[in-house]
């Protein structure tokens, strides 16, 4: 905020088990970005997050506490609980921390007086919204994604009556409603009315890929053209639109790369057989996780960055990737559809496709290849266009807004 007496005690909560503070997903580098531009404008922040893993991060801004887990009882121990598999069991002992969360909250806020309480929305959580309840703190929700729906398009989720609910009561109870794209706002809405619903969409620090710069290929190695997916895999990413389209690419031009950078996970097989099928070893590198700290490094052998996402139903992401390609100067294949269409400009800021479309992406990589001029204006228009609108920075005076509308109330 503008002077030290706006500077702000925030409590920020996550009770994700598998988000961790250091970790190498895209959840990780938002909650580190998001907190540390809190902090970098003036605020006191402590975050708690769950799990022993997130000690031993003193180098942050931000002081953070490990929130530890109750020991899940026995399966026996469930009264009244929904019976189901083991899926249901698992949702079960989600929703038996609640309770124990609760009470370290409340000790926690018995020791230090916080101003806010702000939550990143996670399945099962309601001991958040319990806690504020009681201490009567604001509270502002930010929801990244409709969990409910994902749970149970992607995953087994058994207990959606209890999940619904839960999700049901905090968008209805909390002060504000965060929703990182317009798509996810209307999803929240479903709840609750638009006036408690506002879009406030990823960002990026920009300074940190400051110094990523024009393509420099492989170290030490023979310049091959190089295209670039940061992120850690997962099933709407279109890596599979990706590979076809590479494949194309390499019947036509030997001296290409395809760099994945993140986490295969569970596709390696998948991926591994289309490789060797389509005669790619050697062509694709699969770096694996990397830390955040080590992503603007390898971009600087990116020449395009590409984000080639399916036709999805419900394209509710901002996705982190897009910031990023953006502020690295990359210049960008992406998909035209949901956030990336309102963001990103066609033949200004990227070229964007069809999603879906693996011919339509194999033309516009080519096209950037033979055309290194237009390659360079679309990375360096992008580039202006995160440092003037889209970084983390311009993200919390928004929330600051927020945070003052509600502090005004809150006084009347």
């Amino acid at each position: 905020m503008e002077t030290s007496s706006d500077s702000l005690n925030i409590l920020y909560f996550c009770a994700d088990r598998g988000i961790s503070i250091g970790g190498t997903k895209g959840a990780s580098a938002h909650i580190r970005g998001f907190v540390g531009a809190l902090v970098h404008a003036g605020h006191k922040v402590t975050a708690v997050l769950r799990g022993d893993r997130h000690k031993g991060y003193e180098q942050l801004p931000f002081r953070v506490i490990g929130l530890p887990e109750n020991r899940p009882p026995a399966k026996s121990e469930f009264p009244g609980h929904a019976q189901g598999g083991r899926h249901a069991v698992s949702e079960n002992e989600e929703i038996d921390q609640n309770p124990h969360f609760e009470q370290f909250l409340r000790e926690l806020g018995s020791k230090e007086k916080f101003d806010f309480f702000y939550e990143r929305y996670s399945l099962f959580s309601i001991a958040g919204l319990n806690y504020v309840e009681s201490s009567g703190l604001p509270f502002i929700l930010e929801v990244n994604a409709p969990l409910v729906l994902e749970a149970s398009r992607y995953r087994k989720l058994e207990l959606m009556q209890q999940a619904r609910e839960i999700e049901r009561r905090l968008f209805s109870s909390a002060d504000t409603v965060i929703a990182v794209s317009n798509q996810l706002k209307d999803y929240i809405l479903k709840t609750v009315p638009d006036s408690k619903v506002t879009v406030v969409p990823n960002g990026v620090d920009v300074e940190k890929f400051s110094h990523t710069g024009a393509a420099t290929g492989e170290p030490d190695k023979p310049r091959r053209f190089t295209i670039g997916f940061v992120g850690n895999l997962r099933p709407w990413h279109g890596i599979d639109i990706l590979l076809e389209s590479f494949a194309g690419i390499t019947e036509i031009h030997d001296d290409v790369r395809l760099l994945i950078i993140g986490d295969i996970g569970k596709m390696k097989n998948q991926l591994d057989d289309f490789c060797q099928a389509n005669r790619l070893n050697g062509k694709v590198v699969f770096t694996g996780a990397v830390p955040q700290e080590d992503i603007p490094r390898l971009m600087r052998q990116i020449d395009v960055a590409v984000a080639p996402y399916p036709e999805l139903p419900d394209f509710y992401f901002s996705s982190l990737k897009i910031f990023e390609y953006m502020a690295a100067g990359k210049p960008i294949v992406a998909s035209r559809i949901g956030q990336i269409d309102e963001i990103l400009e066609n033949d200004k800021t990227a070229l964007l496709i069809p999603p879906g479309n693996p011919a339509a992406l194999t033309g516009a990589l080519i096209q950037l290849k033979n055309d290194p001029d237009l390659a360079r204006r679309l990375g360096q228009r992008a580039r202006l266009e995160a440092q003037s609108k889209h970084t983390w920075k311009d993200r919390i005076e928004k929330i600051e807004g927020i945070m003052r509308t509600l502090k005004s109330k809150a006084a009347t």
